[in-house]
This record gives structure tokens, sequence and C-alpha cells, in this order.
């Protein structure tokens, strides 16, 4: 679905930055497309697996001088929440890949799993998270820094196919997920 989203904005060939790319799972589907990708993985594991497998990965943390735009776009899934300070690390996105693109990954705080499962939810872990995001919260957080939405979806993660995670993707905004792509001046 994330990947549909940007073939649907950027030409084959177009060059991708991956910040907290884990292994490099989304960066393989990302080549089989045709595009051009590298990322960055605080992880050693991690990103030590994703070099093996042939992939242009930097251990470490964006920023980091190693990467250079300009990029066609930059995709953070799962991302956002871990960063203390979002408008300074987006001005740094902005950066490596002025009008370019940012896709988004986020989970939707008001999604149907986190308002019934609350505490339990798989998202609520508060010692590595600084924020939870609605769609809401990040269009004002966009429109702050001026980047424009292009086109927001929601998904829903599955959980264990439970009744709730096919209901919440059922339900318009209510998935348990939303990507956002959006376009960076």
């Amino acid at each position: 679905m994330q990947a549909d989203l940007l073939a649907a904005f950027l030409k084959p060939g177009a060059e991708i930055l991956e910040i907290g790319c884990g292994e490099g799972i989304f960066l393989k589907e990302l080549t089989r497309r045709g595009f051009r990708v590298r990322g960055i993985e605080p992880s050693v594991r991690a990103s030590q697996r994703a070099r093996d497998s042939g992939l242009d990965v930097i251990c470490g943390y964006f920023p980091e001088p190693g990467i250079r735009g300009p990029f066609g776009a930059v995709v953070m899934i799962q991302v956002l929440e871990h960063i203390l300070h979002p408008y300074a690390f987006l001005k740094e996105v902005r950066e490596v890949a002025p009008g370019g693109f940012a896709l988004f990954v986020q989970t939707n705080w008001l999604g149907l799993v986190p308002r019934l499962q609350k505490r339990r939810w798989y998202a609520w872990v508060p010692e590595q998270h600084f924020w939870h995001f609605t769609p809401k919260g990040i269009s004002v957080l966009f429109r702050k820094i001026e980047w424009g939405i292009m086109k927001m979806e929601y998904s829903s993660l599955h959980h264990g196919g439970s009744l709730l995670s096919r209901l919440g993707e059922a339900i318009p905004g209510f998935g348990d997920q939303f990507h956002v792509l959006a376009k960076i001046p």
C-alpha cells in the first residue's frame, strides 16, 4: 500500500531515503519497483542485516553527515513518535529532500483498536514514544511547517485476524494506522 502511494507520485529511478529502515524490508520492495534506495537505521543488528542483503544502509541516527540529498522522497514508518523535537527533525528532512515528498506511516491514536484497548494497545509504549498522532494532529503539524498533504490513507495491522482490526479497516478513519504523503516545499 505504501509503495503504491510512492509509485503514484514518483518516477522509477527516483532516489528514496528511509529513516529507521530496520532490516530493509520496505527498501527491498522499493528496489523491486525500480527506485534507488538508501536507508539509515540505529540498530546495529538490523542495519547489518540490511547491508548483508545488499542494501545501502548506514547504522546511525538521522541527521547523519553521510546522508546528503537531494532525495525524491523520505520515508518514515513508525518513526516520528520516537522524535523528541519533531519540528527540528522535519527541518532536517527538508534539507535532504527539498521539493520532494515525505511518506509517514503512523499509528492512529484515535483508531478503533487503541480506543478500545487503551493501555493494552501495542503502540502504547511511553518509555519509547514521545508522541501519539492522529490524522488531524499530523495535518496541523504539516500546515505549521507549510508541507502540503497530497494523500492520506488508513489501514490496520492484523492483530491475529481480530474482529477489531477488520472493523477498524471497514470504518473510514478508524484503522489503527494512517499513511500520509506530504509535499516538501
